[in-house]
């Protein structure tokens, strides 16, 4: 799975949110107005990430999903899934893709993650939109003290037949065994790592919370990685002469 970022845009519809994560201090802040959005026919992308917080909490999401759908454009939906089965069909059919919030595999440790009970629910979620044929991407954070719930969280992926996006922060100090783990997720296919270089982004929307703060800085990220790969390349045709 491949998202080509810069092709994309980012709608964030609100900062609240129903859970209470002990990697996002997203849900500490106080109350605020939607963050503002503006769409113009002439300016309208081929493609949206609608995120939050969470969506769901939108006053407006069916209104802007309905908008979307009259003007063709793909959304990609992330959310943590937890509302109800009549909120989930009456907005699913204008949904193209939906990036479900999950850090763990157990009912047990997503309580101590998220501080909410909605584990199976979030499963139950999960079969319903499989059964609707919609695209399902798991959507986890990886940090130094949760890298071991990688493994089985892959494997709920593989038995739920959805893809997997990881993303991470390399400032944080992850040692290398960890690091050597997570690169190995890179060559598995239906799994794409991402690296967030926001260490303050909230933890759930890494991904798009970069797209939102600074493309800029994503390129130049990017552009750095290039140069320092190519002068890798000739130090090393230096050294074989």
């Amino acid at each position: 799975m491949h998202i080509p970022i810069f092709s994309q845009d980012t709608l964030q519809l609100t900062r609240r949110c129903n859970l209470s994560c002990i990697t996002c201090a997203l849900w500490k802040l106080p109350p605020s107005q939607e963050p503002s959005i503006k769409l113009k026919n002439k300016q309208l992308k081929k493609t949206y990430h609608l995120v939050g917080g969470e969506p769901f909490l939108s006053q407006r999401l069916q209104k802007l999903l309905l908008f979307l759908k009259k003007k063709k454009c793909t959304v990609k939906f992330w959310t943590n899934g937890q509302f109800s089965l009549d909120k989930w069909t009456t907005l699913l059919p204008y949904i193209d893709t939906v990036f479900l919030y999950l850090p763990a595999s157990d009912a047990d440790t997503y309580r101590i993650i998220t501080g909410d009970d909605g584990y199976e629910d979030v499963m139950e979620k999960i079969d319903y939109l499989k059964s609707e044929e919609k695209t399902v991407i798991i959507n986890v954070p990886i940090q130094t003290d949760m890298i071991d719930l990688l493994p089985d969280i892959h494997a709920l992926a593989i038995q739920k037949k959805c893809n997997l996006l990881l993303h991470y922060c390399p400032q944080e100090a992850f040692a290398k065994d960890q690091v050597a783990l997570i690169n190995r997720y890179r060559r598995i296919p239906n799994v794409q790592v991402f690296e967030n270089h926001f260490p303050n982004a909230q933890y759930c929307v890494g991904y798009v919370d970069a797209v939102v703060h600074d493309k800029k800085q994503i390129l130049q990220n990017w552009f750095e990685k290039v140069i320092t790969s190519f002068y890798s390349l000739l130090d090393h045709r230096e050294h074989k002469r």
